[in-house]
């Protein structure tokens, strides 16, 4: 993972969930990637102290990536702070001066995910892939496909993509390096923001996922798969119970920082409170072994109020109850008007009443588009 010191409390959480998960199960290391030119990613004694009790005798090594491309990278234009820690990542897929006993597999974190349920068939996943690739000459940069939830009161669901393109970095699984094609292309989209000053809000997201739409690319492909569960949320409580990795993307962080990507509505997260609860679970956990290890101190914070997408104010229930009662005067008229119109007015004037209360009910959906459309109304959600 990359780390920062402001985000102290979600890597620490992130990785004491790690071990408490997948501890008994696996023999992997961990990797810490950093670098002098960024200060905040530098951690201190009492950090790396922690860290070291949490993870116990596993392997702990702390890289500092390559100076010179992280130099080169700081001058794509960008418009978000806080986007080296994302350049950064990019330098798992290099080769380092210093590859003896480097770790091999890669299963890379977002500092604001939560691992919930076991990684370790990913880790079995990545090794019975490099046995393959031995005969197909093939390198794959796997991720897991993001969900998008629908709920409602009339039904909830989690939705994907029927072949889903895009990798969210907030969870990438890979051998390292990558073949020499595949960092030619990176370089190709690198060089082009430059060039053409782009500025985006992505940063290595747009980068990776760019290169693998590079027709230059013959032995590198992408792998999105569709039941891992290592990305975004659950949208269920049944849901929940499969899910493996839950990652904050595009709301506040459970410990009340703010990411670059949020709105008032974005999601349906119907079980983000109960994440947020899990998440302050393990932070507190962590905390207290912190303090009392290293005498350092985490701030996991209270929780954090969120809106609820489709939960009305009360007010807006007035405008329900005046639609449904359009809808009966619609329909009264029923009779009167097929006397003097005939059956095309009976139509027209059921259709009109069908469509007020159909409105009227989705006014009342936890569905995104139905938050979005009560925006422009002013019918916001309770906290």
């Amino acid at each position: 993972m990359t780390v920062s010191r402001n985000w102290l409390p979600g890597y620490m959480t992130l990785l004491h969930s790690v071990e408490r998960v997948n501890g008994p199960h696996d023999h992997c290391g961990y990797l810490f990637i950093g670098s002098p030119m960024v200060p905040d990613s530098q951690l201190s004694a009492p950090e790396k102290k922690i860290i070291r009790h949490i993870v116990g005798s596993k392997p702990t090594i702390f890289h500092n990536v390559d100076s010179d491309r992280l130099s080169y990278l700081m001058r794509v234009p960008n418009l978000r702070p806080g986007v080296l820690h994302a350049w950064m990542k990019l330098d798992l897929f290099h080769s380092w001066a210093n590859e003896c006993g480097m770790p091999k597999q890669i299963i890379f974190l977002d500092t604001d995910t939560l691992v919930i349920n076991s990684l370790t068939f990913i880790q079995r996943y990545l090794t019975k892939d490099a046995q393959l690739n031995r005969t197909s000459d093939k390198w794959a940069l796997h991720g897991s496909a993001n969900w998008y939830g629908l709920s409602g009161w009339v039904f909830a669901t989690d939705m994907t993509p029927a072949k889903p393109r895009f990798i969210n970095t907030g969870f990438l699984a890979f051998r390292r390096p990558a073949p020499e094609e595949f960092l030619n292309a990176l370089q190709r989209r690198i060089e082009q923001r430059i060039r053409e000053n782009l500025k985006i809000y992505m940063a290595d997201q747009d980068v990776i996922n760019h290169a693998f739409d590079d027709s230059n690319l013959r032995h590198s492909e992408r792998k999105l798969h569709q039941n891992w569960y290592a990305n975004y949320r659950p949208n269920s409580a049944e849901s929940l119970r499969e899910w493996r990795v839950a990652h904050w993307m595009g709301v506040e962080k459970p410990w009340g920082k703010k990411g670059h990507t949020r709105g008032p509505v974005r999601y349906n997260d119907g079980v983000l409170p109960r994440l947020d609860t899990m998440w302050l679970d393990e932070c507190h956990q962590v905390a207290t072994k912190a303090l009392l290890v290293a005498n350092l101190t985490i701030g996991c914070g209270d929780g954090v109020e969120r809106d609820v997408p489709g939960r009305l104010d009360k007010a807006a229930y007035y405008l329900i109850l005046a639609l449904l009662a359009i809808a009966y005067a619609v329909w009264s008229t029923v009779r009167p008007c097929k006397e003097r119109y005939g059956d095309c007015c009976v139509f027209m004037s059921v259709s009109a009443a069908v469509a007020l209360w159909v409105f009227a009910a989705y006014l009342t959906a936890d569905w995104d588009h139905a938050g979005w459309f009560r925006e422009p109304l002013g019918l916001r959600g309770d906290r």
